[in-house]
């Protein structure tokens, strides 16, 4: 009895497997995670974030601008006391530093309104110059970096390297922007089954704000709310069934409180990304700055 051979598999055959193979050798690659590629900064304050972009570059492409036109932010040399840096820098053993415990913005100015000019990743050391504080702004060194760049770093993301900084001069800040603000959260708002989270505002800029408008996120959840059409053209807020009020405009160096409206969810707890828009003219027109803040919710 004569037995029939297996049948040969066939050249399409074989080339589909080969596809096949190359096909999975190219999911595997894609699947191994490599590491050197910088994650963008999605808010203004760095050192609440995971990361910063690496480089070191003037932040014309990533920081906050007012749009319209008008007289642009003061590039004023910072005044010490007694004097200004000497143009010879000191040798590294004689300089004070201190070292960057997070990725963080080093500004022009101590606030967050002011320009970016460079960002520091933890570890990165710079020389102190002198320093500042101020109740509402927080605690400033005024540094340079390794490639020469004289800015502002917040030192509540600082440690000290080198040298005792508290004992640098004190230092005069260059004048603010025409727009700048502060914002923070004020309270969870509540009327019966109303809720709401209610904002501070401050505006530390030079021109008087007209118009605001507020975006509240919550991140890895659906909900978005907006302020309202009626409220951009003032500062309106309640905090609970009796109290509440409207300003049409809040005056350099005033504070004033926004409300936005969280139908069916109080937010206690949560971490928020807050972006908000503030002008120096009705329905968000003249000269605009929008800052992107991260917002934990007490």
């Amino acid at each position: 009895m004569s037995v029939t051979p297996a049948p040969e598999h066939s050249f399409w055959a074989r080339a589909i497997a080969i596809l096949g193979l190359f096909g999975l050798a190219v999911v595997i690659y894609l699947a191994v995670p490599r590491g050197g590629e910088p994650t963008p900064a999605t808010t203004e304050e760095a050192g609440l974030f995971p990361r910063l972009p690496a480089l070191r570059l003037p932040a014309r492409s990533y920081t906050p601008r007012a749009t319209e036109t008008g007289a642009p932010a003061s590039t004023a040399t910072p005044a010490l006391s007694p004097g200004p840096p000497t143009a010879t820098r000191p040798p590294a053993s004689e300089q004070v530093q201190v070292q960057a415990t997070s990725n963080v913005w080093c500004r022009s100015g101590p606030a967050l309104y002011y320009d970016a000019l460079a960002s520091l990743q933890p570890g990165d050391r710079v020389e102190v110059l002198g320093q500042y504080h101020d109740e509402a702004r927080g605690a400033y060194w005024l540094v340079r970096t390794p490639q020469g760049i004289t800015c502002w770093l917040p030192s509540r993301y600082t440690t000290v390297a080198h040298g005792d900084p508290t004992q640098m001069p004190w230092v005069t800040p260059p004048p603010p922007p025409p727009v700048a603000f502060l914002v923070g959260i004020e309270r969870i708002s509540r009327c019966r089954d109303r809720r709401g989270l209610t904002l501070w505002i401050r505006n530390e800029g030079t021109r008087v704000l007209e118009s605001v408008d507020v975006k509240i996120e919550g991140p890895g959840q659906a909900y978005t709310y907006t302020i309202g059409l009626d409220q951009r053209n003032g500062f309106e807020w309640w905090l609970n069934c009796e109290a509440g009020a409207r300003v049409e405009r809040l005056l350099p160096g005033e504070t004033g409180l926004i409300t936005i409206a969280t139908p069916g969810r109080e937010l206690s707890g949560e971490p928020l990304t807050v972006t908000i828009k503030a002008c120096t003219e009705n329905n968000l027109q003249g000269q605009c700055l929008e800052r992107r803040l991260w917002l934990p919710v007490p």
